[in-house]
């Protein structure tokens, strides 16, 4: 689950900072 928690929240903060 830790792959997940991770990948979520970069994800999110990724979409935020990349376009």
């Amino acid at each position: 689950f830790l792959t997940g928690a991770l990948f979520n929240a970069r994800t999110r903060s990724a979409s935020r900072a990349w376009p």
